[in-house]
């Protein structure tokens, strides 16, 4: 079978995994507080033959390594980006829609008591006049707690940095949160590093150093993280609903330099333009792989045609 049909493949699922996520940006495109993603690719030809040798290998000229035709697949999908660039601020003059103007999150309780983060601001009231958001979950004051509008008390206002009032007299702020990573974690972590190395032998301890090595790369790359975006793209998880959910302990939270914005809601990030001319570009490479993947599936049926009527 022609190796070059495994390569059509992986382009091609690629493709279409790129197309599902442009498609949910733009079916998200009027959604509140959405933050539209893309799709990363990786090169994973290099890793094969780095990892697993060459054909020449798998032909006994050199070591005798494993190279089957699936590790030929040329490209992969590595993660999916958000982007965390901040959508218009639409006015709707709503009591209790809010819009963060910078960084932050709102904080909601999800199911299970799990806490989770929104930037969709689009709250209301229950019966019992306790704040919800669009999916029922309560909306969380700075001490995690519900935050309960009084009834028939008059005007209610929020702050810009998220104080609640009625009347002009103060009862509940809102929590606006921004992440950082946790610094006791990576001291903690240098000083296991540091016993470890100090409990080795010479021997040893070079071999400790190369296992510790690529584990302490991992932490630091996440721990040292200068850009923000890069911190929430690799510590919190889309759930839905325009809500996230942290993924690492070590992430902590503080409060927010972002500002409130009353009777405002955050749009969308998305770009209607550039998601249409990504979709139909998209779409084009994945009929071209498509067609390269048919034919290289001709090519392997004359082969075999051929090789029947040669030993006929």
């Amino acid at each position: 079978m022609a190796s070059g049909i495994y390569v059509s493949s992986s382009a091609a699922r690629a493709r279409l995994e790129q197309l599902e996520t442009i498609s949910n940006n733009l079916a998200n495109m009027m959604t509140a507080g959405f933050k539209k993603q893309e799709a990363i690719y990786r090169e994973i030809h290099n890793e094969v033959h780095s990892s697993l040798g060459s054909p020449d290998q798998a032909q006994g000229v050199r070591l005798p390594t494993r190279f089957l035709p699936e590790d030929r697949i040329g490209t992969a999908i590595d993660y999916h980006y958000t982007s965390w660039a901040q959508g218009p601020l639409d006015e709707t003059n709503n009591t209790f829609d809010l819009a963060i103007e910078g960084q932050g999150f709102f904080s909601v309780r999800g199911p299970n008591d799990e806490i989770m983060y929104t930037r969709n601001g689009r709250f209301t009231l229950d019966s019992e006049g306790v704040l919800r958001d669009q999916g029922g979950f309560e909306v969380l004051d700075v001490t995690q707690q519900q935050i309960r509008i009084p009834v028939n008390q008059g005007q209610i206002e929020f702050s810009y940095d998220g104080q609640v009032s009625a009347n002009g007299l103060p009862f509940a702020k809102l929590a606006i949160y921004d992440f950082e990573a946790n610094p006791d974690a990576q001291n903690n972590q240098q000083a296991q590093g540091n016993q470890a190395q100090g409990a080795q032998g010479a021997q040893g301890a070079q071999g400790a150093q190369g296992a510790q090595g690529a584990q302490g790369d991992q932490n630091q790359s996440f721990l040292n993280q200068p850009n923000l975006n890069a911190l929430l793209n690799t510590q919190l998880d889309p759930v839905g609903r325009s809500l996230y959910k942290v993924q690492d302990a070590n992430l902590i939270t503080k409060p927010s330099s972002g500002i409130i914005r009353q009777g405002y809601v955050e749009g969308s990030n998305v770009n209607a333009v550039y998601e249409m001319t990504n979709l139909l570009s998209s779409t084009r490479l994945f009929e071209y792989s498509t067609t390269a993947m048919k034919a290289y599936n001709e090519m392997d049926l004359q082969a075999a045609r051929d090789v029947s009527r040669v030993n006929a």
